[in-house]
């Protein structure tokens, strides 16, 4: 779930939340923050990209991922603090993976109709 102050104050974003909550296990979702202020203080999320569906669902702090250093498009000045901290993370400084294990080759015609798993 990406959250922002925009996200925490969209209907859709909250109704979605209320959804899932209802329908699926809330222990799946995995809060991403990509903008605003985001923590967890006597056992209630706090900050700006909180939205208000998301109040009271943990009980514990949850698994979550800061991705508020990648504001820019491309990552900009983002993909500099990934190399600082994480050594690159397999992509080179303009974005593009250093592996070729990443690099998808065209499927060819007459293999585009072959089922992906057994039966």
């Amino acid at each position: 779930m990406l959250l922002s102050p925009d996200a925490a104050e969209s209907e859709w974003v909250n109704q979605e939340i209320s959804y899932w909550v209802e329908h699926r296990d809330p222990k799946k979702i995995l809060p991403v923050v990509t903008d605003g202020t985001f923590g967890w203080a006597d056992d209630v999320m706090t900050g700006t990209a909180v939205p208000d569906a998301l109040q009271g669902v943990f009980s514990e702090e949850p698994r979550w991922v800061d991705m508020r250093f990648a504001k820019s498009p491309f990552l900009g000045e983002g993909l500099d603090f990934w190399y600082e901290q994480y050594g690159g993370g397999g992509v080179n400084r303009e974005g593009v993976p250093e592996d070729p294990w990443f690099y998808a080759e065209p499927i060819p015609d007459d293999q585009k109709d072959i089922p992906s798993r057994a039966p």
